[in-house]
């Protein structure tokens, strides 16, 4: 299912201006590598020349990161791989112990963003949990779950299709505008009802189904930590209502 995102951690920012700046890291190699200045306009187009692939393994890269597309860990580990690559033929011709240590760091920055952005892509609140092809419409098993507008009075009915500690996934058959919205999610399971306030960062075209992120707020009753718990003890996980 095709998602707008409306929201984007600091995770996924700094993962993007990481990536961007690999394109620096393997500059500044070539200028200590030619013995020429880093301010020299002639020198700097002809690197962007030599690597013209690599920016535009970079730009797409930071497309498929802006808009949380799955493939994008391939693109990232693909940077990465090039910049290691480019980085390891530069100490192989002239080996430089600052550049030694600066590979070491940066690689050790790229394995701990990977692992950032491998649970950034798999928020519940980026994935509806289901798709057109399932054979039940669209879980087995249905929450019941409503939406309701902090600015207004304006509620909606759904049920849960995915769903962690950070946020949830709601499919409704009520179209909802949901850009940039504050919400309090209710679920009434087993006679008792728990709210969390939340935001509404994605949602598909018809704006019936919503990515929901939730906000720390003070505690007044039960809330999702409660309910979350409740399911994980009950044996609830969303591969197996799928």
């Amino acid at each position: 299912m095709k998602l707008k995102i409306f929201y984007r951690s600091a995770t996924i920012w700094n993962i993007i201006l990481f990536v961007m700046l690999s394109f620096i890291f393997l500059f500044i190699q070539e200028s200590i590598l030619n013995n020429k200045s880093i301010l020299d306009i002639i020198f700097f187009k002809n690197v962007v020349n030599s690597f013209k692939y690599y920016i535009g393994l970079t730009f797409i890269g930071v497309v498929s990161l802006y808009f949380l597309k799955t493939f994008s860990k391939v693109i990232y580990s693909l940077i990465i791989l090039s910049a290691v690559c480019v980085t390891s033929y530069n100490l192989y011709l002239d080996f430089s112990k600052l550049i030694t240590i600066v590979l070491f760091l940066f690689v050790l920055i790229s394995y701990y963003y990977y692992h950032l952005l491998n649970i950034e892509l798999k928020q519940s609140f980026y994935n509806a949990g289901f798709s057109k092809n399932n054979l039940y419409d669209p879980m087995l098993f249905t929450i019941v779950s409503k939406i309701k507008s902090k600015k207004s009075e304006a509620m909606i009915e759904g049920y849960l299709t995915n769903w962690n500690e950070d946020g949830c996934f709601i499919h409704s058959k009520s179209k909802y505008d949901v850009v940039g919205s504050k919400v309090e999610l209710a679920i009434s399971f087993e006679g008792q009802e728990f709210k969390q306030a939340g935001e509404i960062v994605s949602c598909n075209k018809g704006k019936e189904n919503f990515g929901i992120r939730f906000i720390n707020e003070k505690k007044t009753g039960y809330n999702w930590k409660d309910f979350y718990n409740i399911i994980n003890d009950m044996g609830f996980e969303v591969e197996f209502l799928r």
